[in-house]
């Protein structure tokens, strides 16, 4: 094929919208530069556009920048001029400079051939190799381009100088940065990555007279060039029939594939690829609509990454483009797990049910024929191991036979190879059951179609209409379900009769179809929303979603937050039977960053995901790993399933919980699966640090325990101890006896045991519990199996061994710190013990009880303890349990004792008059216990006892009236005829008692004065200026330049309560402190301590109220006792009353005034308080609450007490 002839002066060299200026950039080739409006009907060919510049020796090439505002012109002058938007020249210089760039590197010659050693091949190795001739491709159309990078920061120029072809980096000024390195046979082909990596050309390779590039003949390279001008790797391209050359390449708008354009004999072709772990990828090719046809330009959208539109003299093709992962979706245990990779017209196939290797590698490569073209589309058969291969005219059909175990990986035998109408440009393929379909668009009727073939009796292709146009996807059915077909806007239809089914909020190319019922299908969009929708019910699963699959059980899905989440199909399934669902947390777990799943393998429990580089993992999310343990379980399957909780580390109490009854009863059965005495030890190991219950990890462990022991007690030793050991409590002791028991019966095997059991138990505690058994053999055994020193032991156990039985165990006994044994053993040591049985027991308090049942029967001794006892408790000042013991004892002195300290006093003078007591002694009792009673306010039992006992009225009457008790000592007066106490005693008395309570209510009202005063003056000081009140001193100017952030430690106010900003307090660095909850108490104490000034001094007012209506209520009682004897004993007594009741009932009014209003203020900004904090937290900022704040004290309440005397007016 020729190169392309020269441009004609009307050839049109660019045609650029330029959005922000809203007008059409036409340059042609003769120098023309021209703009229209947008607005202008371009289907009419009358259109004018606007003249803007003229370039005399004519336009070679010319570019915008991404951003539209700079232009780049190569003239037929060989010169590159650089404009702005309004077409002013901003540079011009020529095009063939003679410096390679500012940024150019320089070679010092470290690592070239001259400076390596070569060792025998001599000095003529060092020579540089002859240089190789430089030239141009036959297909170079030696024009110039122009290529910038995606932040139009660079731009490249490829240009032929001096008979080869040369590409030059500039930055945006348009200053010369770098000169590639001569390539041979490079092409005219330019396209930097927007990216920024990598710039693009072509090389061919063969005829080296030709100056092309040192290779096969007819190799045909993509070569890569660093913005420094220097080589950055290859791919070869896939190998043309007949001639051909490289038209032009583009990179899609997130650098994720590169369109190449070939122009061919037999017709033009686009090619697509892509990259992934540095390997190249044929993964789409794009041919005209009809054979004869070229395409005239191509085009990736600029903002649609994968949007591509190509253009013909007859038509526009706009295609969209999206990653899709062909897997295979057999069910478990047919499940191959196979993955299908285009790479040109190879498909690599990988069965991840057997291995995990990522592309280029792979298990087996599928080669599909003599077609050098790769397939548009493939598809799996949903249940059978079958792929389906569409390709431009025809689909394969391959029984791919995968091996799941061992042998040969497949042996893919094709059984069916369909030719498709000419017509049809097909876009997808559906393979279920027996049926295969394909949807494409049909170029004769304008329209999408469905053809469907039964691959059993198919003769023909059945046709189904469709009302598309170019756009929709067909729904992959399930077993029994209809064709389903999305359109454009998400309604999903039934192929057969076009009637709706449902609709997704938008199209999602991505869909998988739920069965079971309600009818429904999941579908992520090209904005990653993951959509659940039923007929009744839309769900929106996530909104960062990059890829998902639909296993058995299991949605699972990715996000872009890196998390892997998992969906019951059975919970998504009632979600969408409901009308307005929650959509709860899924649990979920992490993934490596950019995360995308690959396949799930049910039964290896594994899911694969590929990572951004191409590398893949393959992991056993908890999910999927529990699904196949029940299965497991609900088989009987005890091994398989304990040996997947242990390989994945899951707890093994889920073999027990997930169907308890089932497991108790087949327990001779798990033990006959599971088998291995180590797996046994594990299992029982897991019940025992479980939340079982004590009963159920008891029940667990003993019947296990039987089991072994019928099965084989010699194989089974370590798990019968661990069974001992695993109880709640451990029975240890059992385990011990069992050891005795084989020490005797299977002397060969206690080694091993003892080992084992002293690797289960802490060796201390061991050697404990078997001294606790009095057996010196098993104490030997097990310390000469551990690490202690037998200097540490063997010196004792001869001191034990010499003393008697009874001795020698509350020696045992008391080591161990089994006091209440000890003391039994001590007991029956014998008489002569009785001394250090009585010190044991004194040092020893907790074992009274066991001292007095142990010595019931020996009277003498019981006596002696019960004394023993009674001091004790004296001690202990239980003075009321000490008189019991004392009296048990018959101790009566001092049991009188532990009564009148007590208080007592009926049970101390029922004991002295038993014992005898004369009159003079009961008097002196009588005086004593009267002063203990007066002592702790009990005055009318002091009274009583001075009457009983003492017979003096005088002072039964005086501590009735330290009491209140007016009418009692009243009474008692007349009662013994002593009736001039009144006058003498009472009546003064009753004047001095109401002048008390008159000068109380004084010193109270004017402390509440004071009070209400100053909280109405905080009241009035907050609402003037509330960031004063709780700061004072922040208008002090000499505070203005003192950092008020401290590196120790900052001093928080009520203040820092009401900011947005998150506060310095929640995170002090520096010196920090923490206090005890005591010294937290205190400093609460303390700010209550009243302060004026202080922030606390609200609550200290509050308090402070509160505390004079609790003393207001107890002045009412002692008022309401007085007042009745005030009234009747003479008109001084009278005007005292008068004066006391307008006191007491003018301060009872104004406490109930001060109550009302305060705790109403209170109230009311408490309320503030918590609508400041909703706003607060509502603007997203944080409400710092005190960690101790100072409580409000309950509303007190004036009690109603009926002291006011009717009579007196």
């Amino acid at each position: 094929m020729a190169p392309a002839a020269p441009n004609s002066n009307s050839q049109v060299v660019s045609l650029t919208v330029l959005a922000e200026q809203q007008v059409l950039c036409i340059i042609l080739a003769g120098g023309t530069i021209a703009t229209a409006p947008l607005e202008a009907d371009f289907a009419d060919l009358g259109v004018q556009f606007e003249v803007v510049g003229e370039v005399e020796s004519g336009i070679l090439a010319a570019a915008w920048s991404p951003e539209e505002d700079l232009l780049v012109l190569v003239t037929g002058a060989s010169e590159l001029l650089q404009m702005t938007p309004t077409f002013d020249i901003l540079s011009e210089a020529p095009l063939h400079a003679a410096s390679p760039g500012e940024a150019q590197q320089v070679n010092v010659g470290w690592g070239s051939k001259s400076t390596q050693f070569h060792g025998s091949a001599g000095k003529q190795a060092a020579q540089a190799a002859p240089p190789q001739a430089v030239g141009l491709s036959p297909d170079d159309d030696r024009l110039a381009r122009i290529s910038w990078r995606g932040d139009s920061q660079f731009f490249s120029v490829s240009s032929v100088d001096e008979g080869k072809r040369v590409i030059r980096v500039y930055s945006r000024t348009a200053a010369l940065q770098n000169t590639s390195e001569p390539v041979p046979g490079l092409e005219h082909t330019l396209a930097w990555k927007p990216s920024g990596a990598l710039i693009a050309s072509t090389q061919r390779f063969g005829n080296l007279s030709l100056g092309l590039g040192l290779g096969r003949e007819g190799r045909h390279d993509v070569v890569f060039f660093e913005r420094n001008g220097l080589r950055h790797g290859e791919f070869t391209l896939r190998a043309e029939k007949g001639r051909y050359r490289v038209r032009e390449m583009s990179w899609s708008a997130g650098s994720e594939v590169l369109a190449v354009w070939i122009e061919r004999e037999e017709g033009d072709v686009v090619q697509l690829w892509t990259v992934n772990n540095y390997h190249w990828y044929l993964k789409q090719t794009v041919h005209p609509p009809m054979p004869s046809e070229r395409f005239t330009a191509i085009r990736w959208h600029p903002e649609s990454s994968l949007r591509l539109t190509l253009t013909t003299a007859t038509c526009i093709l706009d295609r969209s483009l999206a990653w899709t992962t062909t897997r295979s979706t057999e069910p478990a245990p047919n499940d191959t797990g196979t993955v299908a990779v285009i790479e040109g017209s190879s498909l690599l196939m990988t069965p991840f049910r057997r291995m995990n290797v990522p592309p280029p590698m792979c298990g087996y490569e599928l080669e599909l024929g003599m077609t050098l073209e790769p397939p548009v589309d493939l598809a799996f058969n949903v249940e059978k191991d079958r792929l389906a291969v569409l390709t431009h005219g025809s689909i394969d059909v391959w029984d791919l036979q995968t091996e799941v175990e061992n042998g040969k990986i497949a042996q893919s035998v094709k059984v069916h190879d369909l030719p498709l109408e000419p017509s049809m440009d097909a876009r997808q393929v559906v393979l279920a059951d027996e049926n295969i379909a394909v949807l494409g668009y049909d170029w004769n009727e304008g329209r999408d179609a469905v053809l469907k073939w039964h691959l059993k009796d198919g003769a023909e292709w059945e046709r189904v209409e469709l009302r598309s146009t170019g756009s929709g996807r067909l729904i992959t059915p399930v077993r029994g379900s209809e064709l389903l077909f999305q359109n454009a806007k998400g309604d999903v239809l039934s192929v057969e009769d076009n009637s709706p089914r449902l609709s997704l909020p938008a199209f999602c190319f991505q869909t998988a179809l739920m069965q079971s019922p309600p009818f429904s299908i999941v579908g992520l969009s090209a904005k990653g929303t993951l959509y659940a929708v039923s007929p009744t019910t839309t769900l929106t699963l996530a909104t960062n979603c990059n890829s998902f699959i639909l296993s058995v059980d299991f949605l699972v899905y990715t996000t872009s937050a890196h998390q892997a989440h998992f969906v019951p199909v059975d919970g998504l399934t009632s979600l969408l039977n409901e009308a307005a669902p929650d959509v709860p947390q899924w649990e979920q777990r992490r993934v490596e960053r950019g995360s995308r799943i690959v396949t799930v393998v049910p039964s290896n429990m594994a899911l694969v995901l590929q990572m951004p580089r191409g590398n893949l993992e393959t992991v056993n999310p908890r999910p999927l790993v529990l699904r196949n343990v029940r299965l497991d379980i609900d088989r009987a399957d005890y091994r398989s399933a304990f040996l997947a909780c242990r390989k994945h580390r899951i707890d093994l109490n889920v073999l027990v919980d997930h169907d308890t009854p089932r497991f108790m009863k087949d327990i001779p059965q798990f033990v006959e699966q599971v088998d291995d005495p180590d797996y046994i030890n594990l299992f029982l190991s897991g019940i025992g640090q479980s939340s079982q219950s004590a009963e159920r990890k008891n029940e667990i462990c003993d019947a296990i325990r039987v089991q072994l022991e019928q099965r084989d007690l010699k194989r089974y030793i370590s798990s019968i101890l661990t069974a001992h050991v695993v109880k709640s409590p451990s029975d240890i002791e059992s385990g011990l006896k069992l050891l005795l028991r084989l020490r005797d019966e299977n002397p060969e095997i206690v080694e091993e045991a003892i080992k084992y059991i002293i690797f289960l138990v802490d060796v201390d505690r061991l050697f404990n519990l078997a001294l606790g058994m009095y057996d010196f053999s098993l104490v030997l055994m097990i310390a000469q199996h551990s690490q202690k020193d037998p200097r540490e032991y063997l010196p004792f156990l001869r001191e034990l061994s010499a003393l008697k039985e009874n001795y020698q165990r509350f020696r045992i006994d008391d080591h161990l710190k089994r006091h209440d044994k000890a003391l039994g053993h001590l007991r029956l040591a014998g008489e002569e013990h009785w001394p250090r049985a009585k010190k044991y027991i004194e040092s020893h308090p907790h074992l009274w009880s066991d001292a007095l049942r142990l010595w019931q029967d020996d009277k003498a001794k019981e006596a002696e303890l019960l004394e023993m006892y009674g001091d004790y408790l004296m001690d202990s000042k239980e003075y009321a349990d000490a008189a019991i013991a004392f009296v048990m004892s018959h101790k009566t002195e001092k049991a009188l004792l532990a009564y009148e300290k007590d208080t007592t006093w009926r049970e101390v003078f029922s004991l002295a008059t038993q014992a005898g007591a004369s009159k003079e002694r009961l008097a002196e009792i009588g005086a004593r216990m009267s002063d203990k009673l007066v002592g702790k306010r009990r005055y009318t039992e002091g009274a009583q006892v001075l009457l009983d006992y003492a017979q003096n009225v005088e002072e039964a009457v005086g501590v009735l009236l330290m009491g209140n008790e007016y009418s009692e000592a009243i009474r008692i007066a007349h009662l013994h005829g002593q009736a001039a106490l009144i006058e003498t005693h009472i009546h003064p008395s009753a004047l001095d008692a109401a002048s008390n309570i008159l000068d109380d209510l004084e010193e109270m009202s004017e402390q509440l004065s004071k009070q209400v005063a100053r909280w109405d003056e905080l009241q009035a000081k907050k609402a003037l200026d509330p960031s004063g009140f709780y700061n004072d001193d922040n208008d002090n100017p000499l505070l203005h330049n003192v950092d008020v952030q401290s590196s120790a430690s900052t001093v928080a106010t009520n203040f820092t309560r009401y900011t947005l900003a998150p506060s310095a307090f929640s995170g002090v660095t520096g010196v920090s402190t923490s206090k005890s909850a005591k010294g937290r108490r205190k400093d609460a104490r303390k700010r209550l301590s009243g302060k004026r000034g202080s922030v606390d001094e609200e609550m200290y007012l509050v308090s402070s109220v509160a505390k004079l209506v609790g003393r207001l209520n107890g002045l009412q009682a002692d008022v309401g006792r007085l007042m009745p004897c005030l009234v009747t004993f003479s008109r001084v007594h009278r005007e005292k009353a008068r004066e006391l009741g307008k006191a007491l009932e003018g301060f009872e009014r104004a406490a109930e005034g001060a109550v009302e209003r305060i705790w109403r203020e209170v109230e009311d900004g408490r309320k503030e308080r918590e609508k400041q904090r909703d706003t607060i937290v509502r603007a997203g900022g944080r409400w710092e609450e005190d960690k101790l704040p100072v409580p409000v004290p309950e509303r007190p309440r004036v009690d109603v007490v009926r002291w006011k005397v009717s009579v007196l007016v």
